[in-house]
């Protein structure tokens, strides 16, 4: 009789073990999934800090407030590639190669 009721211990005791780790695991999956709630007026001041750094920060400041969003940005003759730090991407058209040189000699010519 004690070997079965230790079996039946054992067996209770890996259920437990199953349940509490499934239970942590359910827990930690919560806690990712629940969005957190940002008063309106944390997001204002948050964009007037952001305003106030692009019109008069350092270029540093600067550098480092547009690296927090862009990821990357890849310059081709025709346009511009920008990666969101966030995901997305999107590309901007840019003035053809030849608008771009007539303005470069206009440049030249008024200096």
């Amino acid at each position: 009789m004690t070997a079965l009721l230790e079996r039946q211990y054992d067996e209770a005791n890996s259920a437990h073990l199953n349940a509490m780790t499934q239970l942590a695991a359910l827990r930690s999956e919560v806690v990712q999934t629940q969005v957190r709630q940002i008063a309106l007026t944390d997001v204002q001041q948050f964009l007037d800090d952001f305003l106030k750094v692009l019109d008069t920060g350092t270029i540093r400041q600067k550098q480092a407030l547009v690296r927090r969003f862009i990821e990357r940005v890849d310059v081709h003759l025709d346009h511009l590639r920008i990666k969101l730090a966030f995901g997305l991407e999107e590309m901007v058209k840019l003035p053809e190669l030849e608008a771009l040189k007539l303005k470069e000699s206009y440049v030249n010519l008024a200096q």
